[in-house]
C-alpha cells in the first residue's frame, strides 16, 4: 500500500497484466490528482467501483474478466458529476446485466466492444443501459482480437431508443441485410460512425433525425448514398472514406444547407468534371477533401464556391491545375493542397483569385522557370509554403516577392546549390526555413546574414556538406547555432574532404583552418629572425674583414707613408696634402 506514497502529482497510472482481481487493491485513495487509471487484462470479476474514483476521467478495464454488472457496481457514479469520466470495459465476456445497472449515470464515453458473443446477448446489454446518458458509445468488436462477428438484425439496436447518446460507433460489424431500423432509436443522436463493415447498402427508410455528423468508413457500399443524406437536413460533416467500391458520383448529391465539410477521400474516384455538377447544392460547405484519389479532372473554373475556406486533392491524379487560372471564384480559400498531384506549372496566374490564402502545399511539383519568379506574388496572406521535392535548382531573385507574412518555407529534396541574399530578404517574418536532402556545400556569408531575425528553426540536414577551409565562415557558423538556430544539425555531415567525409559539421574543428596560417608564419617568423641575425653579423663584421683583407693585400704601401692620417684646418693646405 506505501508503493504509491508521495506520489501527490501522478496523473497517469497503468497496472496491466499485475494480476489484480479488486480495484480495491489499488492504493490511489489519495491520489487527488489521478485522471487516467489503466487496469487492463488482469483478474477483475467485478466492476465495483469505489468512490473515490469518480475524480478519474478514463478508468480503462479492458480484458478482464467480468462476466456480469449489478447496479450496486456503479452506485459511486450515480449523483457524481461524471461527465469527463470515461469507462472501457471492451473484451470483458460479459454475460448479465441488471436491468437498471446504469440507470441514471452520466458518463462521456463507454466503450464495450468485444464484450457480446453474439447478436442476442447484444441486444439484451443494450437494454440494461436504458436511463444512461453518455456522450460516445462505442459498441461492436474490438479492433481484430475478436473472433465473433454479430450481424446486424432489425431490433438489434432498440435498446439505444431508452439512452441519451450524442455519438454512436459502430466497428467491424456485418451488415447481411440493409440497415433499415439504425436511425430509428438514435434520432437524438448527434454523431453516426460506421467503420470496418462489410456494409454494401447504407439506406434510411423513415423517420426524423438530428444527426449532424456521419463517416462510412472502411465499408463495401458502391455509391454515395445521396437518398439518405437527402433525410438528414441537419447535417454538417459528412466522411465517406476507405471505400474502394466507389467509382465515381453516379448522381448529384441534394441540396444540404447545412453541410460545412464533405469527405469522401481515400476512395478510387474518378471525376471527369469536377465540380459544379455533383457539388452544385452545398451553400454552406467551408471544406473539401478529394485527397488520396484515382482521378479529380477540373474545369477551367471548376467551383462556385465563394465561401469554401479549404480544399485538398493531394495524392490524386490532377490536370488543369497549372495551365489555366481555375481558383478564380475561391476567394476566401486559406487552406490548399495540391501535394502529390505532379501538376506542372506553365502560368504566372495559376493562383490567382486566392487573396486570403494561408497554406499552400505543392510538393511534388514542376515549373517552368519563366514562371517561378512571379506564380506566388499574389498570395500576399500567404503563412504556410511546401514547395518540397520540386526539382528546384534555383530560385529567381522575386520567387517569394511580397510574401511578407510568410512564417513557414519548406523547400526540402530540392536540388539548391545556394540561396541569393535577395531572395531571402524578402521574408521578414519567417520563422522555419527547411533546406533538407538538397545539394549545399555550404551557405555563404551573404546568406547568413540575410537571414531574418524572426528565425527559429532551419533545417540544413542531409547536404553534401564541404567541410574544407573554403568554408570555414560557415563551419564557424555551425558551431554557434547548433544549440540554437538549427534543426536536426547532428544530420549536417561532411562529404568533403576524404579524411573528415561522415563527420558531423559540429565535430569539425574551426580552428582546423587555421594551421596552415599558423606554420607559414611560423616558418615566416624563423626566416625573418635568422635574416636579422644575419644582418647583424655581416654589419659588425663585416668592416673587420674588409680592413683585414686590405691589409694584406697591400703591405708594402701601407708600410711606406710616413703619415696615417692628416687633419687640415684649411683649404689652403688640400694641395700638400694630396702631394704628401
Amino acid at each position: 500500500p506505501l508503493s504509491l506514497f508521495g506520489l501527490h502529482s501522478l496523473q497517469r497510472l497503468i497496472v496491466v497484466e499485475t494480476s489484480i482481481s479488486s480495484l480495491y487493491e489499488l492504493p490511489v485513495e489519495n491520489l487527488t490528482t489521478l485522471r487516467e487509471l489503466n487496469a487492463g487484462s488482469n483478474l477483475l470479476t467485478s466492476l465495483q467501483i469505489p468512490t473515490y474514483f469518480t475524480f478519474l476521467h478514463t478508468l480503462d478495464l479492458h480484458a478482464n474478466t467480468i462476466k456480469e454488472i449489478n447496479e450496486r457496481d456503479l452506485e459511486a457514479l450515480r449523483g457524481a458529476n461524471t461527465s469527463n469520466f470515461s469507462l472501457i470495459l471492451s473484451r470483458n465476456c460479459i454475460r448479465y446485466f441488471t436491468h437498471t445497472a446504469l440507470r441514471n449515470v452520466t458518463l462521456n464515453k463507454l466503450q464495450i466492444q468485444g464484450c457480446f458473443s453474439n447478436a442476442t446477448q447484444m441486444k439484451t446489454g443494450l437494454k440494461a443501459f436504458s436511463g444512461l446518458k453518455v456522450g460516445k458509445l462505442e459498441i461492436g468488436h474490438y479492433r481484430r482480437y475478436d473472433n465473433t462477428k454479430i450481424s446486424f438484425q432489425k431490433e438489434l439496436l432498440e435498446g439505444l431508443c431508452d439512452m441519451a447518446i450524442e455519438e454512436l460507433i459502430i466497428n467491424r460489424m456485418l451488415f447481411p441485410v440493409p440497415p433499415d431500423t439504425l436511425f430509428n432509436c438514435i434520432k437524438n443522436t448527434v454523431s453516426l460512425r460506421v467503420v470496418n463493415t462489410d456494409m454494401d447498402i447504407f439506406t434510411f427508410v423513415n423517420g426524423s433525425s438530428k444527426l449532424q455528423k456521419l463517416e462510412l468508413k472502411n465499408s463495401m457500399i458502391k455509391f454515395i448514398p445521396s437518398i439518405v443524406l437527402s433525410k438528414l437536413p441537419s447535417l454538417q460533416e459528412t466522411r465517406i472514406t476507405n471505400t474502394p467500391s466507389i467509382p465515381s458520383f453516379t448522381s448529384p448529391l441534394p441540396e444540404l444547407k447545412k453541410l460545412e465539410l464533405l469527405d469522401p477521400s481515400r476512395n478510387q474516384l474518378t471525376m471527369e468534371t469536377c465540380c459544379n455538377k455533383f457539388l452544385g447544392r452545398l451553400p454552406a460547405l467551408l471544406h473539401l477533401n478529394l485527397s488520396y484519389n484515382e482521378r479529380i479532372s477540373f474545369k477551367s473554373v471548376f467551383l462556385n464556391m465563394p465561401q469554401l475556406q479549404s480544399l485538398d486533392v493531394s495524392h490524386s491524379t490532377v490536370d488543369t491545375v497549372g495551365k489555366f487560372p481555375i481558383f478564380n471564384l475561391l476567394v476566401n480559400l486559406k487552406y490548399l493542397d495540391l501535394s502529390f498531384t505532379y501538376c506542372h506549372y506553365v502560368i504566372d496566374c495559376s493562383f490567382c483569385g486566392l487573396p486570403n490564402l494561408e497554406k499552400l502545399s505543392v510538393s511534388r511539383s514542376t515549373f517552368e522557370n519563366s514562371v517561378l519568379g512571379s506564380i506566388f506574388q499574389n498570395l500576399t496572406q500567404l503563412r504556410s509554403l511546401d514547395l518540397s521535392a520540386c526539382s528546384l535548382g534555383n530560385l529567381p531573385k522575386g520567387t517569394f516577392f511580397g510574401l511578407k507574412h510568410l512564417q513557414e518555407l519548406d523547400m526540402s529534396k530540392n536540388r539548391l546549390l545556394d540561396i541569393q541574399p535577395s531572395v531571402i530578404t524578402q521574408l521578414s517574418m519567417l520563422n522555419i526555413l527547411d533546406l533538407s536532402s538538397n545539394q549545399f556545400p555550404g551557405i555563404a556569408k551573404e546568406t547568413i546574414n540575410a537571414l531574418p531575425n524572426s528565425l527559429s528553426k532551419v533545417d540544413l540536414s542531409y547536404n553534401p556538406f564541404d567541410c574544407s577551409c573554403r568554408e570555414s565562415e560557415f563551419i564557424l557558423w555551425v558551431h554557434e547555432q547548433k544549440e540554437k538556430l538549427l534543426h536536426n544539425s547532428n544530420k549536417m555531415l561532411c562529404n568533403a574532404p576524404k579524411n573528415v567525409k561522415g563527420l558531423q559539421l559540429s565535430e569539425v574543428a574551426s580552428s582546423h583552418c587555421l594551421m596552415p596560417l599558423f606554420i607559414v608564419a611560423g616558418v615566416l617568423s624563423i626566416i625573418f629572425f635568422i635574416f636579422i641575425i644575419y644582418r647583424c653579423y655581416i654589419n659588425k663584421y663585416l668592416p673587420l674583414l674588409q680592413h683585414f683583407f686590405c691589409q694584406k693585400i697591400k703591405p708594402e704601401q701601407v708600410s711606406q707613408e710616413e703619415y696615417d692620417a692628416f687633419v687640415i684646418y684649411s683649404s689652403g693646405d688640400e694641395e700638400w696634402v694630396r702631394g704628401q
